[in-house]
């Protein structure tokens, strides 16, 4: 089995009322990879900034997601990923007569690159979507794969994550955390998280919340309490920007 949607390098894209399953994840939206021997390989080819992989105005909404990996953002991100709107939707939601502790696996809303990658994502909120048995809840990776060990492009400009909201989203059943892991050597900023619900913490866990590395970020409303905490202490210039989210 195989990843089921995977809008990459595409324009005004709209995914509603399916109901699905897979292997892999359920949706990865994408905007082409260099340096990967298939498209153009440098990364410093300046189709790469052109717009011409660029993925843009795409809308996840009304879907429900069964068994496998959730919904994703990246990791092949070098032509840009912009104005991306996930709402509404139902993730790990088991069928009848499956075992209710393994229909999801993966973080259930994720947004996965490295700073290899190149290309920016930004302008993307997830709102008001349901998670149930999955892995975790949410994860905002920018070491994907490679963790803190790669150094900066020398010859192009790193990945760039900024803008991304979670805004009432809620983690039920087996989903238990919530990851916001940006690289200490290119910084994610203007994160915002409100109104977001974890109801049940992993065994062995004080709290839900992780936070590496968030250069500025709005919070306020999430259960349970520890996030701002959490992000504050993630670098020391950590900066709390006003807090003005509909």
């Amino acid at each position: 089995q195989c990843r089921c949607i995977d809008p990459d390098a595409c324009r005004h894209v709209l995914m509603e009322y399916n109901d699905i399953s897979c292997g892999d994840d359920h949706i990865a939206i994408k905007a082409g990879r260099c340096g990967d021997g298939v498209t153009p390989n440098k990364c410093t080819n300046p189709i790469w900034s052109s717009g011409v992989y660029q993925t843009t105005n795409v809308t996840v909404r009304h879907n429900i997601f069964r068994v496998g990996m959730g919904i994703a953002i990246g990791s092949e991100s070098s032509g840009s990923i912009r104005n991306i709107e996930i709402y509404n939707n139902t993730v790990g939601l088991c069928a009848f007569g499956h075992s209710q502790k393994s229909c999801g696996w993966g973080p259930a809303l994720h947004i996965k690159t490295t700073l290899t990658r190149g290309g920016t994502i930004e302008n993307v909120i997830f709102r008001d979507n349901i998670v149930y048995n999955t892995s975790s809840f949410i994860l905002l990776e920018m070491g994907y794969q490679n963790g803190e060990n790669v150094d900066p492009p020398k010859d192009y400009a790193a990945t760039v994550v900024r803008n991304i909201s979670f805004v009432r989203n809620r983690a039920m059943g087996m989903a238990t955390g919530a990851s916001f892991e940006c690289f200490r050597k290119d910084a994610c900023e203007e994160i915002t998280v409100i109104n977001n619900t974890v109801e049940h913490v992993a065994k062995g866990s004080p709290s839900p919340w992780a936070c590496h590395n968030v250069k500025s970020y709005r919070v306020a409303g999430n259960f349970p309490p520890g996030l701002e905490e959490c992000m504050a202490n993630s670098i020391n210039e950590t900066i709390q920007l006003p807090l003005a989210v509909k």
